[in-house]
């Protein structure tokens, strides 16, 4: 909300440049941590007015709706990005009378695909702009385009926009600075580091700029280009916790620092990343390279560990990087560590199952070594199901469930997540299901046959179907269902109403010709005497939704009448439908006939009213 707060103001307000403008959209692509520089959130609010609310007249308040860009505004803080883009789309104001307008709403829109992550139509939003606005208001929004091109991963494009903005005429110093600085970002984008090293050389040469953050960005690049020496040199004098990681980095890959020297400034560094987030990564990644030149086993594979755990996507610059392959051979490290200390030799499978459990309470790192390595090396199928088992229980006890995830893929040595137990996979479903994973929680359990303990076949079929049918997989939860349904001469209420849920279900994402094939299945086998009044109603919405009305009134009026007269609620309801279904399918008077029956029996003011509104367009058509 801050940010289209601020977003408005550097529009509305003319005075504003370039430079502020950025200052509004600065996390925005750019190649270097959002932290680099020290702010904490409690200081910010220092400057607050002394005086009392009573004390001052409010200013009237322009009412927000009569405005169709606001309307979008609140729209989208609301959430609802679809409909503020709607209103946009229909209310687009013309740039030669309106330009200021027009250059809100083309930022108002700008934000909407930024915060939607569709970053090209962000860029291609200001690829032709009106004559009419200024051209100071252009090259803020191609500014913009830029930073969206650079989070698309369209070095190229970004490169593009950044030459015609240098060479497109009258420019201030401040607009010159921020479009190199965003073109070096371009040229990391698309791995063109020697290109953007020298670019910064440039910069540097021309522009010599202070401040902490392009030193941060040069010394990052320095890194990626294996000159720690002079990445060192860069931020030296750097106390934020930025330029405190990179220079512990630099001095570690200069020897400056032996491994342990290293390790002790990091691990200080690790009890402040509670305000770091996105330097977590980078942090243990260290942590890992220092503990690995140190033969810090234990320490190497915690940081490997919680490293990967964050599943942190590799980015073009990136300085410091582990990988699951490392996590293995530090596992099979560490595993060997305890083993010698031991006395242990290779294949004895069950002494090396008795030590991973006596360190398994006070040392999970060591015991997950040797569970890793019996799971990948033993020669006996049990065992190795018995260690992947535990290994996959430590993961998760120890809050390494991602990790888990990697570690058990189609191209992993542990195999995929079906060579775990049910009873875990069982589990991590429930899991995956309370975080609204449904894919995810589908997945582990739809090769499951075995119920678990203390449930019931028909309620674990039940559930793998819905967990299918939420997840997308339609054939699957159709064909769980068909099974039940088969397995099942006689279905009693309970079931039922389980089943005739999914029927509904499967409607909702209009699966009618499936949902008809259930219902027939199931016609026959409900006890219910309710179950098959809505069974025939539940037909009929889905051939009315087929557009075979003449058979959905028929089912309708089967339901009504199931009962007796079918003048009950449910009857009635049900009739109505069919007088519905009769009229879309031309059969007026039949369904005249039915309005006039449910008129003389309803009380209902409003009922009879709707139903005299139906009988006179009737009488129009």
């Amino acid at each position: 909300m801050k940010r289209l707060i601020l977003t408005l103001l550097a529009v509305t307000l003319p005075h504003l440049g370039l430079a502020q403008a950025q200052e509004q959209v600065e996390g925005v692509a750019e190649m270097q941590s959002p932290e680099t520089t020290e702010a904490p959130e409690q200081n910010r609010d220092s400057n607050q007015s002394d005086k009392e609310p009573g004390n001052q007249a409010e200013p009237d308040k322009p009412d927000p709706l009569s405005d169709s860009i606001a309307k979008a505004q609140l729209l989208f803080e609301a959430g609802a990005p679809s409909l503020a883009q709607a209103i946009l789309e229909k209310n687009r104001p013309d740039p030669a009378v309106e330009s200021d307008k027009w250059i809100l709403w083309a930022r108002t829109f700008h934000q909407l695909y930024l915060s939607g992550q569709r970053w090209e139509a962000a860029a291609t939003l200001f690829s032709e702009l009106p004559t009419e606005i200024p051209q100071s208001a252009k090259r803020e929004l191609k500014t913009l385009a830029i930073r969206a091109w650079l989070q698309a991963g369209e070095g190229a494009k970004a490169r593009q926009v950044i030459r015609s903005l240098l060479f497109g005429g009258d420019v201030t110093p401040a607009e010159i600075s921020i479009w190199r600085r965003l073109n070096v970002n371009a040229l990391i984008v698309d791995h063109l580091i020697e290109d953007a090293r020298l670019a910064m050389i440039r910069y540097q040469l021309e522009l010599r700029p202070d401040d902490p953050e392009w030193h941060q960005r040069h010394a990052r690049l320095l890194l990626v280009a294996e000159e720690p020496a002079l990445a060192a040199v860069e931020v030296a004098s750097d106390q934020t916790f930025y330029g405190r990681l990179l220079r512990i980095i630099a001095r570690l890959r200069n020897s400056n620092y032996t491994p342990n020297q290293a390790i002790d400034g990091l691990l200080k560094l690790e009890k402040e990343l509670k305000a770091y987030p996105s330097l977590r990564y980078e942090t243990w990644a260290a942590i890992t390279e220092a503990a690995e030149r140190g033969g810090n086993n234990p320490l190497r594979v915690e940081a490997l560990e919680k490293a990967l755990n964050l599943n942190q996507h590799s980015r073009p610059d990136q300085m410091v990087t582990v990988e699951l392959e490392a996590l293995l051979g530090a596992y099979g490290e560490l595993a060997s560590e305890m083993g010698n200390r031991s006395g242990l030799l290779q294949g004895e499978d069950e002494a090396w199952w008795a030590l991973s459990e006596t360190l398994a309470p006070d040392f999970p790192l060591a015991a997950r070594g040797i569970y890793a390595q019996l799971a990948s090396t033993s020669s006996n199928e049990e065992m190795k199901q018995k260690s992947s088992a535990a290994l996959s229980v430590s993961l998760i006890t120890s809050g390494l469930e991602p990790l888990l995830y990697q570690l058990f893929s189609p191209d992993s040595r542990f195999g995929d997540l079906d060579a775990l137990p049910p009873q875990i996979r069982s589990d991590l479903s429930a899991r995956a299901l309370k975080r609204g994973e449904i894919d995810l929680a589908s997945r582990l359990v739809n090769t499951i046959e075995s119920p678990p303990e203390a449930v019931s076949s028909e309620a674990w079929a039940l559930h793998k179907a819905r967990l299918a049918l939420y997840a997308g997989d339609v054939p699957i939860a159709v064909d769980l269902m068909a099974r039940l349904i088969n397995g099942n001469e006689s279905i009693e209420r309970p079931l039922g109403d389980r089943l005739l849920q999914l029927v509904f279900d499967l409607q909702s994402v209009d699966r009618h010709p499936v949902a008809i094939q259930l219902i027939e299945q199931m016609k026959h086998r409900l006890v219910d005497p309710d179950h098959q009044r809505e069974i025939l109603f539940w037909k009929g919405d889905s051939l009315s939704a087929l557009k075979h009305f003449t058979e959905a009134a028929e089912q309708y009026l089967l339901s009504a009448i199931a009962n007796g007269q079918g003048f009950d609620q449910w009857g009635q309801s049900a009739r109505y439908r069919a007088a519905e279904a009769l009229v879309k399918a031309g059969h007026k008077e039949d369904a005249r006939s039915i309005y006039l029956s449910l008129l003389t029996r309803t009380q209902d003011p409003a009922k009879q009213h709707q139903l005299k509104q139906r009988l006179q367009r009737l009488w129009l058509k």
